[in-house]
């Protein structure tokens, strides 16, 4: 009966854990998807160089911090910090471009109405419908390339874009894999150690107030006892 009633969770106490779970469900959902919004536009090769908390900008003018990664506000003269949005004119966005070659667009034709990426990923905020072009690319360049091979593509200078040197498709996949995974495991260590912590202390300080009441009726009652005796 004593342990039962020492774990027992009063109504107040239960809807009090039902939100804090509510709350970090939310929180889930949301971290998710600024998981996915830090990572945009950026180059694979690169994704390690935004692990960090303090990122530097690449002209070395100033640091920021990575929750501003990403914001759609220009931190850095050189847009190191919006390769995914078009808050910084020198910025560049990475086209993933699955089944074609990837290649670099300027951050001012980010979500400017016009597909400039064959998988549309520049287009993200849907303001126009871009349909997947990016069948057939790799074929018809590896076809020109031995495999292996790295060669870059020039094209008229009017074209606010550059091609990314071609890379077999395996291999460019597996290490874009292993790098966004990379950085989302320390993106999640960062942001939930705290929070579990606070749920830990939270529950273990709301353990202890029953057992302080056990304690406490246990010396009230042995009290009578002890003054009979005497």
């Amino acid at each position: 009966m004593n342990q039962r009633r020492l774990w027992c969770i009063s109504p107040q106490l239960r809807r009090c854990l039902l939100s804090m779970l509510r709350l970090i469900l939310l929180w889930a959902l949301v971290d998710r998807a600024l998981a996915g919004n830090k990572v945009r536009g950026i180059d694979p090769q690169d994704l390690s160089y935004f692990q960090e908390y303090d990122i530097w900008c690449k002209d070395g003018s100033k640091s920021f911090p990575r929750e501003r990664l990403n914001d759609n506000f220009c931190d850095c003269p050189d847009g190191t910090d919006e390769p995914g949005t078009s808050a910084c004119p020198n910025s560049k966005f990475y086209c993933r471009n699955v089944g074609s070659a990837p290649k670099l667009v300027f951050a001012s034709r980010v979500n400017d109405g016009i597909c400039d990426c064959c998988d549309g990923s520049d287009e993200y905020e849907k303001r126009v419908n871009c349909a997947n072009a990016c069948g057939g690319g790799i074929i018809e360049l590896s076809g020109n390339l031995e495999v292996g091979s790295v060669q870059s593509t020039t094209l008229d200078s009017y074209d606010d874009f550059q091609v990314i040197p071609y890379r077999p498709r395996k291999e460019f996949e597996e290490s874009f894999a292993s790098k966004l995974k990379d950085m989302k495991v320390a993106m999640l260590m960062t942001q939930w150690l705290p929070l579990s912590f606070l749920l830990f202390l939270l529950l273990w300080m709301w353990a202890r107030g029953p057992l302080r009441l056990q304690l406490r009726r246990k010396k009230v009652s042995r009290a009578p006892l002890v003054c009979n005796m005497l």
